[in-house]
């Protein structure tokens, strides 16, 4: 879009009718995204198949998002193998070598310019709940692909791009970027799993969402404003715990802030901050437990961001060296990014 194009397009998302017609938007989405999930939780009574049909359905949405509708789609046997075996392995040495297996293919999908999308469905496989038993392993996968599989037909008809690239990184210096997520997403689940903490898988997941915002082995701008947007949120969302409300505003409250985490997507600080007061009234609706929570989320995001960083540090340092042997290519240090939507 050319500057004069964006700066329009900046004037009128700033008006009224702007945000009403984002709002508006929103709550069809939002109605739509979670139409399947609501229905299959209502018809089976299923808590565990409720969790598995969110998960398909709101990381398929940032899939698509992210990477295009058609990408998406083309990715859900991915994560629905990858889903599969995280729950067959859910607490064993097998699930961290999972995710490690994940982080070499995220990383390595920057070479193709496919790092975010293929970075989320390591986020999503994260969550996946343990099986028990064949018939709910059969349940998961199911509803994992139904899910994603009708996001993404639904971001087709709501207009989204059928591809999303990002920057395609040369292919020695995305190998280091596989090498460098698979070391930091096997110690971030290590830790996990060591922790003993409620929602511990929180911290791998994270990794998997601050690389995704990123293009290169760097600290990107929006990678960034998640972290600030992720620690405001869980302060700003257990402060909210304290107060006395009925549990029939709290879920109301959890309606609206759904509906703008939707419409506003920018700045990402601000999406950051609305997703995690939502996560943390979702998973804490009448307030008791908020506080463990909060500090679980605050633990597992400045882990996330200390691992992360410290092996963007040593990335950058090997990366620079296998430049100076290869001239000509782009070095993934200098890789540009954009914001996460």
């Amino acid at each position: 879009m050319p500057d004069d194009d964006a700066a329009r397009a900046g004037e009128m998302a700033a008006r009224p009718e702007g945000v009403a017609q984002r709002l508006r938007t929103a709550g069809v989405v939002v109605v739509l995204v979670l139409a399947l999930p609501v229905g299959v939780a209502t018809l089976l009574d299923d808590a565990q198949g409720a969790v598995s049909a969110v998960v398909g359905a709101v990381y398929g949405l940032l899939i698509a998002v992210r990477g295009g509708w058609r990408t998406e789609v083309s990715l859900v046997p991915f994560l629905v193998v990858a889903s599969v075996a995280a729950a067959l392995t859910h607490d064993t040495w097998a699930w961290v070598a999972l995710l490690g297996l994940l982080g070499v293919l995220a990383g390595y999908a920057s070479h193709a310019g496919r790092l975010a999308p293929v970075a989320l469905v390591g986020a999503a496989t994260c969550l996946s709940p343990p099986a028990h038993g064949a018939g709910s392993l059969l349940v998961h996968a199911v509803l994992v692909a139904a899910s994603a599989v009708y996001v993404g037909l639904l971001g087709r008809r709501l207009g989204l791009p059928e591809q999303v690239r990002g920057p395609a990184l040369s292919r020695h210096v995305a190998m280091l970027g596989a090498a460098h997520l698979a070391v930091v997403a096997v110690v971030a689940a290590w830790l996990a799993q060591r922790s003993g903490l409620a929602h511990a898988e929180w911290l791998p997941m994270t990794v998997f969402l601050l690389v995704a915002s990123s293009a290169g082995v760097r600290v990107s701008d929006a990678a960034r404003h998640r972290l600030a947007g992720t620690l405001l949120g869980v302060v700003v969302g257990v402060a909210l715990s304290t107060l006395a409300t009925p549990v029939t505003a709290r879920l109301v409250a959890c309606v609206a802030l759904l509906l703008l985490v939707v419409a506003v997507t920018q700045p990402l600080w601000v999406n950051a901050s609305l997703t995690n007061v939502l996560l943390m009234m979702v998973l804490s609706p009448t307030g008791a437990g908020a506080a463990e929570l909060g500090e679980t989320r605050l633990v597992a995001t400045v882990a996330a961001a200390v691992l992360v960083a410290a092996g963007i540090a040593a990335v950058t340092w090997l990366s620079r060296r296998a430049d100076e042997g290869a001239p000509g290519t782009t070095p993934f240090v200098e890789a540009q990014t954009e914001g996460m939507t």
